[in-house]
């Protein structure tokens, strides 16, 4: 997953189900402005894979949100 920043500050990137609960945490720190990049093995926050389907990217930084869709194939 491929993001830019406009501005350093604490980032969360989650994935979210297509109901909005959250399935992963993937990032939760401090990051610079720029580009970045993480990865989603497909797995919960429990480590068990998760069944292919519709997920969202959802990229928080100072109180605004965004979401891409992400489509998890087997």
């Amino acid at each position: 997953i491929d993001y830019a920043l406009p501005r350093a500050g604490r980032v969360r990137l989650t994935v979210c189900d297509i109901a909005g609960r959250r399935v992963a945490n993937l990032v939760d720190r401090a990051e610079t402005a720029g580009s970045h990049h993480t990865s989603w093995d497909g797995r919960d926050v429990h480590g068990r894979a998760t069944a292919p389907g519709v997920y969202f990217a959802m990229l928080e930084l100072g109180g605004e949100t965004r979401a891409r869709r992400l489509v998890r194939v087997d």
